[in-house]
């Protein structure tokens, strides 16, 4: 699952003192068995690897996410690309991704 956020990294966002703060850091939302099972807390840093790439981002429980599945907001990216855009490949209908301890 890949949404989008109001408030991203973006150009006009960071430009403005006032707004810059809203944007928050990438993070990947999981299932709290799915953590569990690979012993991390939520807040716990997990490396998220695809066939294209691999990011560590910062695992948050969350039990409205279906077992087996991850959501990354897609502009959350940094300047060095460790967010969604850097672990999906447009030519494949179905992106895999495995969450692995650091």
């Amino acid at each position: 699952m890949v949404p989008r956020r109001l408030y991203d990294e973006g150009v006009m966002l960071g430009a403005c003192e006032s707004l810059a703060p809203l944007a928050p850091a990438a993070t990947v939302h999981v299932n709290p068995d799915d953590l569990e099972r690979i012993g991390v807390p939520t807040g716990g840093t997990v490396r998220v690897r695809s066939s294209r790439a691999a990011v560590e981002l910062e695992a948050l429980a969350d039990p409205g996410i279906s077992r087996g599945a991850a959501m990354i907001a897609f502009n959350l990216d940094s300047a060095d690309s460790s967010g969604a855009s850097a672990l999906i490949d447009s030519a494949r209908a179905v992106n895999d991704v495995r969450l692995e301890t650091p």
